[in-house]
Parts: structure tokens; sequence; C-alpha cells
């Protein structure tokens, strides 16, 4: 077990960039609660911006914008959360070259599918990059395997995309009441399941957070618990066309009443606490911090095993519907059973290792 983190105020001063919420994104999450804990011990100033969905233009301003603004720190060290690839090599190189120290932290990409200029600019900025922080052994094995053993290992550290929910800003606790479709959705149905994706996803035309197979799930499920409903946490639609297909999907389904999405910027932790299930049914994932924090409320979490998850969680074969709905037919089963491991079990977060990383700079 960790040891707790003392209260050592340091003159280190730290400038963080990276988005944060509304809307509640993975990655916004992660910089607020990284925000509100190094702020206990460093002094620590945060640049954050906003993207808008679909406006890749305005986007690539606004970041460029962002890169121009952390020249007029003075800080130590930059912690970077930005996901811009292009963007990335200048924002490190600019500060590197003035003596900053740069900690990259990449929550989650998908390598191999970039083209080569993408795959280069990657390879720049872990080069560029003081350290390179990701959230699991699997993607460094994956660098490593696109980059042909060039990359330097020893400054890339895996640490799980995970801080405690403690360390969400107060603001962020109460953006907004749960609606009154929601509460009213959680007195009707029982077994109640929830799932999330910050947006609706294509692939080569696959759906990566599983959304089809969050509909299909609830129509076997229903067979088994015939009160049985699914909240679907969605901030931002994406793909707006696959989302009219997945509502006319759930209308020929006779789903539409025991399924409803939340696209409001209502809290997922909110929504979470209250609920009997949580599911992440992923092609591609890098760690899954929404399963962390089902797992600290107390909330059995079944999952794909796409990638390395949080100790108690329930896992079956990525791509396998089949083996989804086993699993969690298994676990609503013997809901009580799986309730009380889930508490058993620790949910450890970490912000020790953040503080381990700075320390050491």
């Amino acid at each position: 077990m960790k040891k707790k983190i003392e209260q050592r105020k340091s003159n280190k001063n730290i400038l963080i960039i990276g988005p944060t919420p509304p809307p509640v994104g993975g990655v916004a999450v992660y910089v607020d609660r990284l925000y509100n804990l190094l702020k206990q011990n460093y002094n620590v100033k945060l640049l954050t911006y906003h993207l808008l969905d679909g406006n890749r233009f305005f986007n690539k301003l606004k970041l460029m914008k962002i890169i121009i603004q952390s020249l007029r720190f003075q800080p130590d060290i930059i912690y970077s959360n930005m996901t811009d690839r292009y963007l990335m090599p200048f924002l490190i190189l600019l500060n590197r070259i003035r003596g900053v120290k740069v900690i990259q932290h990449i929550h989650s990409y998908r390598v191999e599918q970039h083209n080569l200029i993408k795959k280069s600019l990657i390879f720049t900025s872990t080069l560029l990059s003081t350290i390179v922080v990701v959230p699991s052994k699997a993607l460094i094995e994956t660098l490593n395997r696109v980059y042909k053993k060039n990359l330097n290992l020893k400054k890339i550290f895996v640490v799980p995309s995970y801080l405690s929910t403690k360390y969400s800003s107060v603001l962020h606790k109460t953006t907004k009441i749960l609606p009154s479709e929601v509460e009213n959705f959680f007195s009707t149905h029982n077994p109640v399941i929830v799932a999330n994706a910050y947006k609706i996803v294509l692939i080569n035309n696959k759906d990566i957070y599983g959304i089809k197979d969050s509909v299909l799930l609830l129509e076997e499920i229903r067979k088994h618990f015939p009160n049985a409903g699914l909240i679907f946490f969605l901030p931002n639609i994406g793909e707006y066309n696959y989302f009219q297909l997945l509502n006319k999907l759930l209308k020929a389904k006779r789903l539409s009443k025991h399924f409803i999405w939340v696209t409001d910027p209502v809290l997922f932790l909110n929504v979470l606490k209250r609920s009997t299930l949580f599911i992440r049914p992923t092609l591609t994932d890098s760690y899954g911090i929404s399963i962390t924090e089902a797992l600290e409320l107390g909330v059995p979490a079944v999952a794909s095993d796409i990638c390395e998850r949080a100790k108690g969680t329930v896992l079956y074969k990525t791509g396998s519907f089949k083996d989804l709905l086993k699993k969690t037919k298994q676990v609503l089963e013997k809901i009580e059973y799986y309730r009380y491991k889930v508490k058993k079990s620790h949910t450890s977060d970490s912000s020790e290792d953040i503080i381990n990383l700075i320390e050491s700079l």
C-alpha cells in the first residue's frame, strides 16, 4: 500500500496544460484532479482550453494560442495533457529551449493506426520530453513495436490515469443535480446499468465504445431482469448519424423507455453511485478511469480485457458479445456477492506516483 502523501509545500513552479470539465471527458477529469492534487504541494498554474467538436481549424488556433501563452509563464516544470499530436512537439521544443522540464502524459492514442507523419511527430514529442507518462505497460509495448525499439524506455513511466474523486474540485462536484428524467428512471428500473463515452467514435466503421452492444445487452438482460434499464452517459454526440441509427434501433427493440442518454453536463459520479453495475464494452482503451471510479464507489464493473484494468474488474473477452452477456448476467445474479468483493478490494490512485515523478526532476 502506498504511503499517504505528506503536505510538503515545495518552491517548484508547475504549469499544467490540458482540458478541464465541462465537457466531462476522461482527460478533463484527470486534469481537474491533477491540479487539485499538485496545488497542495507546489506553486501551480493551470492553462486550460475547451475544444469544439468538429471544428478542427478553430481548435488548432486555440491550441496554438495555448502554446504561445505557455511562454509567458516561468515554470520549472510543464505537465502537458495535450492530445494534439501535430502541435505537441512545438509546445515541448519551445519550452525545452528555455530550460523548462516537460512531463508529457499520453492518456490514450492508437499509434499503429496513424499515418507516417503523425507517427513521426509522436516519436519527436517523446524524444523531446523530459519524462513521458503512459497509463499501461501495453502502451509501452506498442510504442516499442512501432518505433522498433528506438525509444528511450528509461524515461517512460507507467502511471494509471486515475486520481481519487477526493481531488475533484468543489465546483465540479456540484455542477448540476440529476434531472427529473434520470431520477424517475432510477425509481422505475432495477437493476440499472450505467455506461459512458466521451463521444461516439467510429474507427473502420466499428463503434469503439460498444454503444450498440450496450443496447443489445439491455435487450437480452431484460429477458432475465424485466425491470432492467441502462443509462448511457454521453456528454458529446460525435457521430450524429450513428446516434440517430442507435435511437432507431432502440425504438425497433422497444427499449426507448428503458435506455436513456445523459447528454447534459451532469456530474457522472452522481449517476454512477446510484447504479447497480457499470460496464465498459470498449474495443480499444488505455485504462478506463470510469471503472476505477465505479469500484471506488462500491459499484461492480464489467469491462473488456483490451487493456490493463483496475483490480476487482470482471473481465470479458474483447469483441465477444456472448461473453459480455455471460459476465453481466453472472454479476447481476450475484450482485450482493460482487458488491462485497468490491468493498473488500483496495482501490488505490496514482497520486503518490505523480508526486514522486515530479520530485525526481
